[in-house]
């Protein structure tokens, strides 16, 4: 799972740093292809602002989400039936694809987890994959953008 943790005491170093940027002048570029990005459903400016502006953080942090295992974590969970720990996976993925904007995502993921927490586990399968459908456009997206 991806370790939120991480992701806060990343944001913390950037804030004891951002001052030394602003005095620096330093200027992040940005390395993503954005309208990549927006056609799948992400919100890169909504992204950037929760990540302070700093576009480097935030892609990287995007990077970081493709390389974890989560969903698939998932689909392992639902394939073998455990609905606990799917609710778990999916309830961590609607907090990560929340706080990284990745809204259609995010969106998908608000309607499994509430299925999962109340035990609505009719048609759970197709919902799954819905949003696993979806996950996969984003993680390819992701990838074309940082190629461009």
């Amino acid at each position: 799972m991806i370790q939120l943790g991480c992701i806060f005491t990343l944001i913390i170093l950037h804030t004891q740093f951002s001052d030394t940027n602003i005095i620096l002048g330093r200027r992040i570029c940005i390395l993503m292809n954005v309208s990549v990005l927006e056609k799948c459903g992400i919100d890169y400016s909504q992204g950037l602002e929760r990540f302070m502006n700093n576009a480097e953080l935030y892609e990287s942090l995007l990077g970081e989400f493709v390389r974890e295992n989560d969903f698939k974590n998932a689909k392992d969970a639902l394939e073998s039936g455990d609905m606990k720990l799917l609710f778990e996976y999916i309830h961590t993925m609607k907090g990560v694809t929340g706080n990284l904007s990745l809204n259609s995502l995010y969106r998908a993921c608000c309607v499994l987890t509430e299925k999962l927490r109340a035990n609505d586990f009719d048609d759970i399968s197709a919902e799954f994959n819905k949003v696993y459908a979806i996950y996969e456009e984003i993680v390819e997206a992701i990838h074309n953008a940082a190629q461009n």
